[in-house]
């Protein structure tokens, strides 16, 4: 029996371990002062959210549908489309109050259309 709880365990840090590393990528970069970004080429920072984002799809989905079991790929890629959208809009909301930063509604867009790549390119 222990030995079937460590297996599972590692199946679900296996699974779960990608999505907690990006989201924590994506929580440090929100949190930088914005004099302390660079900016390399125009719209660097939507590009970024886009892919960052549905990097973040990607990782969700795939461990949501090996934790979660009976749930239809409909059902799975908008469970995954709704966190990356909430987690996103926490951060915007957060960077209310980080010098040099600031709300963005297109950025909440962005992550929910690089979100919906992602979980739709899983399988």
């Amino acid at each position: 029996m222990a030995v079937r709880q460590r297996i599972n365990s590692m199946r679900l840090l296996k699974l779960w371990l990608p999505v907690v590393v990006c989201c924590s990528t994506i929580l440090y970069f929100s949190i930088l002062p914005g004099d302390r970004i660079r900016c390399f080429f125009p719209y660097q920072d939507l590009v970024f959210h886009f892919f960052v984002y549905a990097i973040l799809g990607y990782f969700f989905i795939r461990a949501a549908e090996g934790s979660l079991s009976g749930l239809s790929q409909k059902r799975l890629v908008l469970i995954s489309v709704l966190f990356c959208f909430f987690y996103g809009g926490g951060l915007e909301f957060y960077q209310l109050y980080v010098p040099g930063r600031n709300f963005s509604g297109l950025d909440m867009l962005i992550n929910a259309a690089g979100a919906c790549l992602g979980s739709l390119t899983y399988r």
